[in-house]
């Protein structure tokens, strides 16, 4: 009952969190919209090329959280559903930065070459870049660093996403990948998000065959590593065989 009790406690305050997220954004559309009709703004350029640009960032923004509810719901129904074809993880990662923007952080990425191409589900690869540097970006203070790097580790591809921002406490570091969780102090609520986009991460990944980690230290950042199989698990009929199970997490 206890554990029924938090799962609904939990809910109820994703679906806070959630209308808050949802009507954050469109808020800030209408009222640029509504601001760019006025008279005065069809002789600046520069004014209108700003409000636009903030049009855009906010629309964005509702676009991930919109993309992120969908596939939180479809988690279950597409397990093992893959569309395997070959990608570079290096290449979506830079889309994925692209995407996102640098908002005001340095990100340094190191990406050599000669990572081996992946087999894998590439809409899902890309849910799992996207989120791993939101996330990063988010908890990263203005002026400070991201830095991305990758690395061939035996059958798999390792990618690292490490910022210098708020960082975890020991006593959340095991409940972070859990869905609707979001660590409850005033210095992470101010950073917005409905607690599903690491959720995300360690599903996704573990339905390609892959693991996550994470270290952190208050204070002092984040580093979340995942690695993505080279090639797709295999059964014993030689074809790609049906996804783990989740795995645990391993918190260091």
């Amino acid at each position: 009952m206890a554990e029924l009790r938090d799962l609904n406690e939990l809910k109820d305050g994703f679906v806070a969190m959630a209308s808050h997220e949802v009507r954050t954004p469109l808020t800030s559309i209408i009222g640029y919209a509504k601001t760019l009709r006025r008279p005065e703004f069809s002789d600046d350029p520069a004014a209108r090329e700003e409000f636009l640009d903030a049009i855009e960032r906010q629309g964005d923004r509702l676009s991930r959280l919109v993309e992120n509810l969908l596939a939180s719901s479809r988690i279950e129904d597409e397990r093992g559903r893959l569309t395997l074809v070959p990608m570079s993880l290096p290449d979506v990662m830079r889309e994925a930065l692209t995407t996102l923007g640098p908002r005001g952080r340095r990100v340094v990425v190191s990406l050599p070459p000669n990572l081996p191409i992946v087999i894998s589900d590439r809409q899902r690869i890309e849910l799992i870049m996207t989120n791993l540097l939101d996330n990063a970006l988010k908890f990263s203070s203005a002026g400070t660093s991201c830095e991305v790097t990758a690395w061939r580790d035996g059958e798999s591809v390792a990618v690292s996403v490490r910022d210098r921002g708020i960082g975890i406490a020991q006593e959340h570091l095991d409940r972070i990948f859990d869905r609707f969780y979001q660590v409850d102090s005033s210095v992470t609520r101010g950073y917005g998000g409905v607690g599903l986009g690491l959720s995300l991460v360690k599903e996704l990944t573990s339905i390609l065959g892959g693991t996550v980690e994470v270290t952190s230290l208050p204070k002092e950042g984040s580093t979340f590593i995942v690695k993505i199989p080279i090639a797709p698990p295999r059964s014993g009929n030689g074809r790609p065989g049906q996804p783990r199970e989740p795995e645990a997490v391993t918190s260091l």
